[in-house]
C-alpha cells in the first residue's frame, strides 16, 4: 500500500497481515474477472451461469 495512506490508517501495522491477505485476494479476483470479460465466450457463459443462479436464489 501507499505509505501516505498507511500513516493515516489507525491500527494498520497491527492488522498488516490480514490487510495484505485481503488485498491479494481482491487482486486475484480482479485479474480473473478481467480474463473472463476479455473472452466473449467465457463472458457469455459466466453471465448465463450468474443468471441461472440468481433465478434459483429468488
Amino acid at each position: 500500500m501507499i505509505p501516505a495512506i498507511t500513516k493515516k490508517l489507525l491500527g494498520y501495522w497491527h492488522h498488516f497481515g490480514a490487510i495484505e491477505k485481503i488485498l491479494k485476494q481482491h487482486h486475484k479476483t480482479q485479474h480473473r474477472t478481467a480474463t473472463i470479460n476479455a473472452d466473449p465466450k467465457l463472458k457469455a457463459y459466466n453471465r448465463a451461469k450468474m443468471g441461472k443462479n440468481s433465478k434459483v436464489n429468488k
